[in-house]
């Protein structure tokens, strides 16, 4: 399919609106994918293996919004942020270590902010991590965000999920997953959980969307589990809401962006 280019470098696929998917807003990609590079730089940190930490939230929290202040040019560099520092930090978790809502994470974001891993001392414990160390050290720079965006389930618009990667980038969402996704091999598509057994919440870094020779529609995303999981480095695939089912609801049970401040931070080295 050709293209032509529409302001900004932003390339719009050259096809009349009725051979676009329906889920696909009107001056979007027909396809697009944050993990390849943009201008010849690469946005996105290496695929993290979270091991048996209920660490997915952190990771993806901390990798979507590094990638947010490179892509807005707010950095120089893509950062790494403190994963331990983000999960130490907030109290609201369940056993297995995910969030039980979102309230703490976004308050903790906007008034206290990340900080870089290179500064980060907090300290692993027997049972959790502690920020007691990490809270002592002067000067840390902390990485504050202006707002998280929060879409919660009836309100999750796939449409707009596609603008959003679109026009801000990257963006975390949360969904459920079973015994079998976990064993997800390389191009395979997860149309949801097929039981109750097993099932788990997590969150994934969404990267962007395209479709199969026959004409599947589905999300990509950057995954915690390792390069090894999924076949692909540790990226996946999920079914958008327009190939599955009828009658069926999104996949996706929340999403969420930064809005960024205004500062830049001039971060060397």
């Amino acid at each position: 399919m050709a293209s032509r280019r529409k302001g900004k470098g932003i390339m719009v696929p050259d096809a009349a609106p009725s051979e676009l998917p329906e889920d696909i807003p009107s001056g979007c990609k027909y396809k697009l994918s944050w993990r390849e590079s943009k201008d010849k730089k690469c946005v996105l940190l290496e695929i993290f293996f979270q091991g048996r930490n209920g660490y997915c939230w952190t990771v993806v929290l901390n990798r979507m919004i590094s990638a947010h202040l490179y892509i807005h040019q707010k950095v120089r560099k893509l950062l790494r942020l403190s994963c331990k520092h983000l999960f130490a930090s907030i109290e609201e978790k369940f056993d297995d270590g995910f969030l039980k809502n979102y309230k703490g994470v976004k308050v903790f974001l906007k008034e206290n902010g990340l900080v870089l891993e290179e500064e980060c001392k907090c300290v692993l414990g027997k049972k959790e991590i502690n920020t007691v160390a990490c809270d002592k050290v002067k000067d840390k720079t902390t990485f504050k965000i202006r707002e998280l965006i929060i879409v919660e389930g009836n309100e999750v618009d796939e449409k707009q999920i596609i603008k959003l990667l679109n026009t801000h980038g990257v963006i975390a969402v949360h969904i459920t997953v079973d015994e079998k996704y976990k064993t997800s091999k390389k191009d395979e598509i997860f149309y949801g959980t097929t039981s109750g057994k097993g099932n788990e919440n997590h969150m994934v870094l969404l990267t962007g969307y395209d479709t199969t020779k026959d004409g599947v529609h589905f999300f990509e995303y950057q995954n915690t589990w390792g390069e090894k999981w999924g076949g692909d480095g540790g990226y996946g695939k999920f079914a958008r809401k327009i190939s599955l089912p009828k009658g069926r609801q999104s996949l996706i049970k929340a999403y969420m962006y930064p809005e960024l401040l205004d500062e830049v931070f001039d971060v060397r080295g």
